[in-house]
């Protein structure tokens, strides 16, 4: 009978075990932290409104109202924050009408006063209103972070009944977006993206299968 025996001392054998396991113990640690980190949520911190019609109605044309400002003395890029409105709309698969077009209806007039935007004359299936609550951009030049309070309703142009809305009150930090060949007009308007990305995080999808139609299709 052949015997066989270890050329390693016991002592090294088990010095050597135990790191092992000591590895095996921290890597299986490692692993289940990993497993239990959530994703940071887009949306996490924006109010939704009880939802209305919207899947019931699924709009396709959205107007985009001009920004209200209840803030009093306030400076909000309010063409900046429609624009973001328009993209992420377009990205939610919603058709947004152009800003021009929006625009040009309220330039005409009734008598010495300016018309009025009236929901529906542009026969939009619906009108986006934004509503900027705070707009405080004091450390903006400093470290570009702006803390904002700002909403959004989707509605009926014909009878005004929310669809949707969402609030959201936040703060943000733009300085990983600055860049030296970034000019400030690029800053706002890409805060301003930020901002309304979050904000319409949790706006349902518009269904755009053929035969989802709603009622004012």
């Amino acid at each position: 009978m052949i015997r066989t025996t270890s050329s390693l001392p016991r002592s090294l054998v088990r010095s050597a075990l135990g790191l092992t396991f000591g590895l095996l113990s921290t890597l299986g640690i490692l692993a289940l932290a990993g497993c239990q980190t959530q994703p940071t949520l887009a949306g996490r911190r924006v109010n939704v409104f009880p939802e209305g019609r919207i899947a019931v109605v699924n709009p396709a044309d959205v107007a985009i109202a001009p920004v209200e400002v209840v803030a009093p003395g306030v400076k909000v890029p309010s063409q900046h924050l429609r624009s973001a409105a328009q993209r992420a709309l377009v990205r939610k698969r919603y058709s947004p009408l152009a800003l021009a077009q929006v625009d040009g209806a309220l330039a005409g007039s009734v008598g010495v006063e300016p018309a009025s935007y009236s929901p529906g004359m542009l026969r939009e299936d619906a009108v986006l209103e934004l509503t900027v609550h705070a707009w405080d951009d004091s450390f903006w030049s400093i470290r570009k972070s702006l803390n904002v309070d700002v909403e959004v309703r989707l509605v009926e142009p014909g009878t005004g009944n929310t669809l949707w809305g969402a609030r959201l009150p936040q703060r943000f930090d733009f300085q990983s977006l600055q860049s030296e060949t970034a000019s400030e007009e690029i800053m706002v308007q890409l805060a301003c993206e930020r901002v309304l990305d979050e904000l319409l995080a949790r706006l349902p999808a518009r269904d755009a299968q053929p035969g989802a139609r709603g009622t004012l299709n």
